[in-house]
């Protein structure tokens, strides 16, 4: 749907607070279309997708937390196409292998010995916080759109993700639980001193990237330790008075009936089937009132389509009373798929407009 430019954030905060549009509101990500946008002739990101594909503007991808270990000394090497990572610490050294394009292949985490050392590391944790850096998004988005915050991942998350990877985290969970839980609670103290501080920030929202899904974790563990995790992140949003997102991906419908327990607002890329299984309109019958989501429409359904497919899938994935009746903001993704011209975008909007106009 096209968009006043001077109505976009009011219909932004308008969904934050749980209040639907009744439009099929959409939105992607600036640096998704930059390019495009200098092709189209304009300014910026933003410009471009409110000034010509209508969109909304949903910014929160400048992160103002800097968090470190001041006694460790990271060292990159190369070994042919491999970037060898270490880091050095009176409690030992880490040492991770990236490939192709910052892949992790070896985690740095990878037994008992290397997992205490993690938990030293951890214990010693330090926050720097950068307000400087929404300032600067601010700037950016200038009264266009919503403006995010995003905070630290969960323990849990920077473990699976980034630390030992899900195999590694799984083994270390069975043999040495107390020692994983010693090192989650000492990342935790850390960023809570970041939640601390979410009232010093004038933005509409904040956002924690989780990446949360079945294919990662489990209803079980989820409960163990991600519900008292993500409680904390968002407490330290509602203290802040602001409404808090958690970044999910793909297999959620085991997890549904675990979050309305951490007390989130709203989920941001809540993906259908076929690439999740979480129906939206699934979602919003589970959740309490006022509960929002952005929704994934993901490069399959568009990239490459003429009209008819897009209509048709916007048909499978968004009913209309979804957006009509919950708050509600479809979130377009390109998943790294290169090539996408501008008249792809293009032709997306005006599918999008004319599935909202058929409901009319």
């Amino acid at each position: 749907m096209f968009v006043d430019p001077s109505q976009g954030r009011a219909l932004c905060l308008q969904i934050l607070h749980g209040q639907p549009t009744g439009r099929l509101l959409w939105y992607t990500t600036e640096w998704c279309i930059s390019d495009l946008a200098k092709q189209a002739g304009y300014a910026d990101g933003i410009d471009f997708m409110i000034r010509d594909l209508g969109c909304a503007a949903f910014e929160n991808l400048d992160y103002p937390f800097r968090l470190h270990v001041p006694q460790v000394q990271i060292v990159e090497t190369h070994e042919g196409d491999a970037l060898i990572r270490e880091h050095r610490s009176p409690w030992g050294t880490l040492r991770e292998v990236r490939r192709e394009g910052n892949r992790v292949v070896e985690h740095p985490v990878a037994d008992e010995q290397s997992l205490t050392t993690l938990a030293d590391m951890w214990e010693h944790l330090q926050v720097e916080v950068r307000p400087e850096v929404i300032d600067r998004l601010k700037k950016r988005v200038a009264g266009r759109g919503a403006v995010g915050c995003c905070t630290p991942t969960s323990s849990l998350q920077q473990m699976i993700q980034h630390e030992l990877g899900i195999v590694n985290f799984w083994y270390a969970v069975a043999d040495t639980p107390a020692l994983v839980e010693r090192a989650m609670a000492g990342y935790q103290a850390a960023i809570q001193t970041a939640y601390d501080t979410l009232g010093r920030f004038d933005v509409d929202y904040f956002y924690q990237g989780e990446n949360t899904s079945t294919t990662a974790i489990s209803p079980d563990f989820y409960g163990k330790y991600s519900l008292a995790q993500i409680r904390q992140y968002c407490q330290a949003a509602r203290t802040a008075g602001k409404p808090a997102i958690v970044h999910m991906c793909g297999l959620l419908r085991d997890l549904l009936p675990l979050f309305p327990a951490t007390g989130l607002s709203g989920i941001d890329c809540l993906t259908p089937p076929p690439v999740g299984n979480c129906p939206f309109a699934e979602a919003y019958d589970a959740m309490p009132a006022g509960f929002f989501c952005t929704g994934r429409f993901n490069s399959t359904f568009w990239v490459g389509k003429d009209r008819d497919q897009i209509l048709q899938g916007l048909a499978a994935t968004v009913p209309h009373r979804v957006y009509r009746e919950s708050p509600f903001i479809l979130i377009v993704t390109t998943d790294a798929v290169e090539g996408i011209t501008l008249e792809n975008w293009r032709l997306l909007r005006d599918c999008i407009n004319e599935y909202e106009e058929k409901a009319r």
